[in-house]
Order: C-alpha cells, then sequence, then structure tokens
C-alpha cells in the first residue's frame, strides 16, 4: 500500500527523541564482556525501536500534510501505541487494523485506547481489503490519509536503525557481537546497511535472535528489507555481511517462554533495575547467554540492543516468582 502524495497543511512538529540512547557495560558471562544499548530510552511514547522508526514516518506524514494516520498490528503491540500516542501528540486521528479481538490486549491496548485510537477488527485473510477499505473511506471523507506498515516495516524503519548503528560506531567500543529481539527484520536489516556503509575492516557479527518466525521466514523478511531500501535510495547498494538469524534456541514461538527467560527477566530487574519481558528482550537476552554457552564464546565484548517494551514488563511482572 502506497501513500499518495496529499496537499501541505498539518501543523504538527518534528518529534524529539532522546539520542544516542546510553550505551555502558552491564556484566561479564561467561568471560565475555555484556555492555547494553537502552534503546527503551528513546524518549517518547515510552520508548523502544517502534519509537525510533515510527518519527520517521511521522515526519512524512507531516511533509505530505496527512491529518490521518493509519496502520495495522496487534492491539497490544509496541507499534501501535507508538503510532497511537504519536497522533494523538500532532492532532491526527488514529486508525488501527488489528485482528485481535476486543477483549484481547494489556497496558498497550489501554493506552492505545486512551490515546483515542479507532481498532477496526477483521480476520487474518481480509487485513489488505479492510486497509485498502479504511483508506478509500477517509478519502471520500476529505481525510489526507497516511499509511504506516505494521511493525514500521518499509525503508524508513530501515533508515532508523542505519541510524543507530551509526551511534555504535560512534561510541568508540570495538564490539565483537551485537545481539538483540529479532522479528520483522527491519532493525536487523538497518544494522547491516550501517556497517556495510562504513565498510569497517573489523566489525561486529550482528546476530537476531528469532522472538517468532524460523529460519526461512525471518532471513526472507530481512533480505526484503535490504532489498527494499537499495531500491528506494538509488546508489547506496551495499555489499552486507551474511545474514545471522538465530532460530534455534528456544524449541517454542511468539509470545510463549519457559523458566530460563523468566528467571532471566527478574535477574536483570533485581540486579540491574532493567525492565525486559519474556516476550521480546528477555528472550532475546536469555537467547543470547544460550548462545554464548552453546557455541563456546569466551573473551568476546558483546553489545545487547534493548529494544524496549516498557507496557509489557508491566504485563508479565506478576509473572516473576
Amino acid at each position: 500500500m502506497k501513500n499518495q502524495k496529499l496537499p501541505s497543511g498539518t501543523s504538527a512538529s518534528k518529534i524529539a527523541l532522546c539520542l544516542p540512547t546510553p550505551q555502558y557495560e552491564l556484566e561479564y558471562f561467561q568471560g565475555n564482556g555484556i555492555f547494553i544499548k537502552r534503546d527503551d530510552l528513546t524518549g517518547a511514547a515510552l520508548g523502544g525501536n517502534k519509537t525510533r522508526k515510527a518519527a520517521l514516518f511521522f515526519e512524512e506524514a507531516h511533509r505530505l500534510g496527512a491529518t490521518c494516520i493509519v496502520t495495522y498490528g496487534s492491539a497490544h503491540s509496541n507499534h501501535c501505541r507508538v503510532v497511537a500516542n504519536f497522533a494523538r501528540a500532532q492532532g491526527l486521528q488514529c486508525i488501527v487494523v488489528t485482528t485481535d479481538p476486543e477483549s484481547a490486549g494489556g497496558n498497550n491496548r489501554t493506552l492505545c485506547r486512551h490515546f483515542g485510537v479507532r481498532f477496526v477488527i477483521c480476520a487474518q485473510d481480509k487485513v489488505k481489503e479492510t486497509l485498502d477499505a479504511s483508506m478509500d473511506a477517509l478519502y471520500r471523507a476529505g481525510e489526507r490519509a497516511y499509511f504506516i506498515p505494521g511493525g514500521g516495516h518499509g525503508p524508513l524503519g530501515t533508515q532508523s536503525y542505519i541510524e543507530a548503528y551509526e551511534e555504535i560506531r560512534a561510541a568508540g567500543i570495538p564490539f565483537d557481537f551485537i545481539f538483540f529481539a529479532s522479528g520483522t527484520g527491519t532493525t536487523q536489516a538497518g544494522l547491516m546497511l550501517g556497517q556495510a556503509m562504513n565498510a569497517e575492516k573489523t566489525a561486529p557479527r550482528i546476530l537476531g535472535i528469532s522472538i517468532a518466525r524460523n529460519q526461512e521466514r525471518g532471513v526472507g523478511a530481512i533480505k526484503e528489507s535490504l532489498e527494499a531500501y537499495q531500491r528506494t535510495h538509488h546508489g547506496a547498494l551495499q555489499q552486507t555481511a551474511p545474514i545471522e538469524f538465530i532460530d534455534d534456541l528456544f524449541p517454542f514461538g511468539y509470545g510463549q517462554w519457559d523458566e530460563g527467560i523468566l528467571k532471566t527477566m527478574d535477574e536483570l530487574l533485581v540486579r540491574h533495575g532493567l525492565p525486559t519481558d519474556p516476550v521480546y528482550t528477555a528472550k532475546a537476552y536469555e537467547g543470547m547467554r544460550r548462545y554464548l554457552i552453546r557455541e563456546r564464546i569466551q573473551g568476546a565484548r558483546c553489545l545487547f540492543l534493548h529494544t524496549g517494551s516498557t507496557p509489557l514488563f508491566f504485563d508479565h511482572l506478576g509473572e516473576l516468582r
């Protein structure tokens, strides 16, 4: 779905983020130094990688004169919460197409409602049809509708993590690995392109820990993001490192966890005051630990990119014992 060129006319301002996000040494694990980059502290809409991505989409929406934002996603997703918050702050309507029933959600859905989101519920196989119908209805009503892909997917989302990689590089710490929760592929594609654009002689391996997808789907999504970005940025073709998407650390899929993940979530909270959640960040952190043990890696300098999800931390706080 493409956004039409719209007449100017909105008075919305550029969204201010707290960048660069903090980066510091957290702990030693199995002889490896673990550093953390706090993208949960991007400073707007409760932070996270979706905040970085959404900020660039809203800058484009402002340039195009949008009066209404349309997106797709789970009603309890970080993406929808961030988009809803930004839209409300800028005086824009916000419509979220979702396959979740009215009863589904948690803190993110509660926040979406508070920000005035209108949810449009549909079946999984009717998502595109429902998005098209919603956009058409808005245009007919005289609104200037702007579409943001689910999860902040697309070249603008990728660009946000090209910029994040530059922050990591500028800090001047030579990492061996960068670990993070990898889902729709945009974050990983941006980090890989940021690395390629710097043409470093020695560069960290960029390892995405799958929170949902298998190897085929995960790698495919990352390739799609790499190709889409390079198609829209003529002359920016980059030879990236091989895609490393780790999908074999957990025998279960999205939204599932085990005692090891909950133990890591609890440990990070108690020892470091660090909020994580079992769906994304604690799962990825535990995945990093399991990978280092399995591969018998020692003496490495590792960066864990905390991609956020503060509301989900509170959703799952009761899971801790």
